[in-house]
């Protein structure tokens, strides 16, 4: 999580350790806030609320701001102690609701700078990621894997604060970019949603994160699009506070130094048993099916994450992250597809790590077995908007089986705007990115588009209206200029040659140099007469 936008020095202490946080249920730490305040800062602290139990601080006089968070104000040198019990299993679900459902929490379903649940796109987007889902928790789980699968983790945005939306165009960033993209994917199809900040560990070291917190009926329901954990996520999260958005709090001038100074840590007390089948003797190049089957012994609703970890040579089809949502005495089973190795080296291994699970398989490339070829081929996702003069559509492919594509057909189809094609090679696993620009001509178009290698093909289709007439804003991230109408135009020409005769008419403005601010107004304001 970057810390640029709270204008304050963080510093969290790493202690040496090796745990493995997904098989993490349950933790006690001890945590120290301290710094200098400036002018009566504001700190945020934990407090007792969803999976922490939290005794300090002692002697100190604190307060709660509008969304029930605890914070104390300090004067100069503060040093603050906190013991801290986390317990996974608090999280208790004891219901799923119906989606799309109907709230009134308008606090937590609001579009702003950076949560962007109001653009077209990021609404389109969420609607088809949950196009199949009928529960809250269902859909919740699939725009959490999807931010998680298809935004990639880059600490160089560590300094930078993106949108959802220009999340969801770049699609990379850090815990603040997939918690600000999961959060516009939340609200925009009606599920409260509000943004937590606080720490945890990664795995190497305790640092500041953000997550978010999703209303399922009556609990909040917290929610790791970077780790993909929902529900009874791992225990080393400690929660600071939330809100609709990021608090900026802290004052220039102001330190702040969040140490974990020891933690002691033990597995989930879930009622769950977990099965797991893999294969131990394969052919090369292989897809096979690693599978988990869940069962829910408990009395609440759990949803453990696991993750598939495959040693080199092996390419896991797709996240290798899953979230399974059991319900109270049923059973889940969740699955990868995995694609072999050639088989250079004699042994091989998978490893499956879960609430109560961490596993190591060891497996057996047998070479005397024949090679079957399993192409695949999918168009994983298909998007259309106006920018400026243009309809682009955007194509994402993927090779879901275990042959390379050399030489992969991408077109996308219109009756109105024509035929447009590129040609791409495509690797077992891998995704690319393919573009296309038409003409936008007003109507209401429908693309057909298409991906083909050999006998191998998948097909998707997409609409885009032009309104006849239409004040277009360009959405890509590069152009901020909006295109007006023809009675605007003509204004605006007008309003620009009233202000050159007037500059004109006037001697002591000949020859005076325009200062850079104002230099820029002239150049912007220029611009409206610009098609």
């Amino acid at each position: 999580m970057r810390y640029a936008h709270l204008l304050f020095i963080l510093l969290i202490m790493s202690i040496a350790m090796s745990v493995k946080p997904l098989t993490i249920g349950h933790m006690q730490a001890n945590l120290s806030i301290s710094g200098f305040g400036v002018e009566g800062q504001k700190i945020y602290i934990p407090k007792t609320e969803g999976m922490q139990t939290v005794i300090g601080p002692v002697g100190i006089n604190y307060s709660f701001d509008d969304y029930g968070n605890r914070y104390v104000v300090v004067y100069g040198n503060y040093d603050l102690e906190f013991q801290i019990t986390v317990d996974s299993s608090r999280i208790a679900i004891t219901q799923d609701t119906s989606f799309p459902g109907w709230t009134n929490e308008s606090d937590y379903l609001g579009s702003s700078q950076l949560i962007n649940s109001d653009n077209e796109l990021i609404k389109s987007t969420a609607e088809q990621i949950t196009s199949d889902a009928t529960t809250n928790l269902a859909a919740i789980s699939k725009l959490m894997l999807w931010v998680h699968g298809h935004i990639t983790y880059d600490e160089s945005y560590t300094n930078s604060t993106l949108s959802a939306i220009e999340t969801l165009k770049i699609r990379k960033g850090v815990c603040d970019e997939f918690t600000n993209l999961y959060t516009a994917f939340a609200r925009s199809v009606g599920i409260p949603t509000r943004i937590v900040v606080g720490l945890v560990y990664t795995g190497s070291r305790w640092r500041k994160h953000a997550w978010a917190e999703s209303l399922v009926g009556d609990r909040w329901i917290p929610v790791d699009p970077t780790f993909a954990e929902m529900g009874q996520i791992d225990a080393t999260h400690i929660k600071l506070y939330s809100a609709p958005t990021y608090i900026s709090y802290m004052k220039t001038g102001s330190t702040q130094r969040l140490t974990v100074t020891s933690a002691e840590y033990s597995n989930y007390t879930l009622n769950i048993i977990s099965n797991i089948t893999v294969n131990d003797s394969i052919a090369p190049r292989d897809m096979f099916s690693v599978m988990v089957k869940v069962r829910n012994n408990d009395r609440i609703i759990v949803t453990p994450t696991y993750l598939l970890q495959a040693s080199e040579g092996f390419q896991v089809l797709g996240d290798p992250r899953i979230v399974a949502i059991v319900y109270p005495g049923k059973e889940e089973t969740i699955s990868w597809t995995v694609v072999s190795p050639f088989g250079e080296k004699d042994k091989y291994y998978l490893g499956i790590v879960g609430p109560l699970v961490d596993k190591l398989v060891e497996v057996h490339i047998d070479r005397s077995l024949p090679v079957s070829s399993i192409p695949g081929l999918r168009i994983d996702e298909v998007y259309a908007e106006k920018i400026g003069d243009k309809a682009k559509i955007t194509v994402f492919v993927e090779n879901n089986g275990n042959v390379d594509f050399d030489n992969v057909e991408v077109k996308a189809y219109s009756k109105d705007l024509g035929l447009k094609m590129k040609y791409i090679t495509l690797l077992v696993g891998e995704r690319k990115e393919v573009e296309f620009e038409f003409q936008a001509i007003p109507g209401n178009h429908i693309f057909i588009v298409e991906a083909v290698t050999g006998n191998v093909t998948d097909q998707k289709q997409i609409s885009l209206a032009v309104s006849s007439g239409e004040s277009t804003k360009n959405e890509s991230l590069f152009s901020g200029i909006t295109k007006k109408s023809n009675t605007l135009f003509w204004v605006s020409i007008g309003i620009v040659v009233i202000i050159i005769l007037f500059v004109l008419s006037v001697p002591a403005l000949k020859g005076k140099k325009i200062p850079f601010k104002e230099q820029k107004k002239w150049e912007r304001l220029l611009k409206l007469g610009k098609k």
